[in-house]
């Protein structure tokens, strides 16, 4: 198969080696491009900084041998251009297939909550490095019930939102749900929440998948104030940027969406979808690749 292929396509910074590696066996007769779906060197909170000045020796080194890089937020793609001086990448998005929004009320009958209450979702990883913590505290401090919060994932912080569940009215844990009928349940909610924190580059540069999965199911967003986020948020007015990245910035981004003209805010929200999608985001690597030849 490597014999006959006319392109290695390297997805993240541990496959790059072995491209480079057959580009070498082959004789530079077959094309390398380097997909980076994060900021390689700096993915995790609290990595350390041997690990880091390692991981951009490892990527300096074998990146010259990628004929293409693309990336997926345009942060990103400017610190590879600085760091490695090579031809600024592409922007390949994380962005969902276009699906027509559909509203369902799948989290209110099954959690029976009333029409009046507004639903904040967080879906995805349960882990460290995305605002549950702060999210827990802010929803238990709540004295009534017109806003609660639904947590939709699996990981390592699950035992801790289903502990909160359990002791408040405005706290629900939903177990993740397959990806073809993940946006039936999205679009159950009101608002969705990607509350990421900036304990590394990677988090701090980031543009979410799961944003982009928000806005296909028609809901308004409640985001972080890290740059690539803010900039898309305040650009499409689809949603709220938090003023700091902490508990009190959060509260008052909950303050502003549950004090919101809805339907506007819901309207923008739809209409970022059909501009954001795997449709649009798949002509820029077909370019890409009718470039290599």
């Amino acid at each position: 198969l490597i014999r006959k292929s006319d392109v290695i396509h390297c997805n993240d910074l541990n496959t790059l080696p072995v491209g480079a590696l057959i580009k070498l066996v082959r004789f530079g007769r077959v094309k390398v491009v380097y997909d980076a779906h994060e900021y390689e060197i700096n993915q995790k909170p609290g990595q350390s900084k041997s690990s880091i000045k390692l991981l951009f020796f490892i990527e300096s080194l074998f990146i010259r041998f990628a004929n293409r890089v693309i990336t997926v937020s345009d942060s990103i793609a400017n610190e590879y251009q600085r760091l490695y001086k090579i031809q600024k990448p592409e922007l390949v998005r994380n962005c969902p297939p276009y699906t027509a929004a559909k509203s369902t009320d799948i989290f209110r009958e099954t959690f029976s909550l009333r029409p009046d209450q507004r639903i904040f979702l967080y879906q995805g990883g349960l882990t460290a490095g995305r605002g549950l913590s702060d999210l827990l505290t802010l929803f238990k401090s709540y004295n009534d019930d017109s806003k609660v919060l639904v947590c939709m994932g699996y990981g390592a912080l699950d035992i801790s939102v289903k502990k909160a569940s359990d002791l408040c009215d405005t706290i629900f844990y939903h177990p993740a749900v397959k990806p073809d009928v993940l946006l039936s349940y999205t679009g159950s909610a009101d608002f969705g929440i990607s509350f990421i924190e900036d304990s590394c580059l990677s988090y701090r540069y980031c543009l979410p998948n799961k944003m982009f999965e928000y806005f296909m199911a028609g809901l308004p967003v409640i985001v972080s104030n890290l740059p690539e986020m803010r900039k898309f948020v305040l650009e499409t007015e689809a949603g709220f940027v938090t003023s700091q990245n902490n508990l009190q910035g959060l509260s008052e981004a909950v303050d502003l969406a549950m004090n919101c003209d809805y339907p506007k805010v819901k309207a923008n929200a739809l209409a970022v979808s059909t501009l954001n999608c795997w449709e649009v985001e798949e002509l820029v690597l077909i370019k890409v690749y009718r470039e290599l030849f």
